[in-house]
């Protein structure tokens, strides 16, 4: 049985460590960082008030704007 929630180590995203060290990530890397499936990453991208750029046809997360989003339960408003 294929496990399809978080295959990525197979596909050389780096490890949590390597994660950590970074500023912006790719999708995989935010399912590992935030270990969550793809699907739910997907699933947040339909919201509008989800933290990404889009470059192209890739999107990219800043891991600032992540954390902020989930601190503030998922919105982008600071409470100004």
């Amino acid at each position: 049985m294929r496990n399809d929630r978080l295959p990525f180590k197979e596909a050389g995203v780096p490890e949590l460590e390597e994660i950590n060290k970074r500023d912006i990530l790719t999708k995989e890397e935010l399912c590992v960082y935030l270990s969550v499936p793809s699907p739910t990453i997907r699933a947040l991208l339909t919201d509008k008030n989800f933290p990404r750029c889009r470059i192209g046809r890739y999107v990219q997360f800043s891991k600032k704007a992540v954390e902020s989003w989930v601190l503030n339960g998922g919105s982008t408003d600071n409470g100004d």
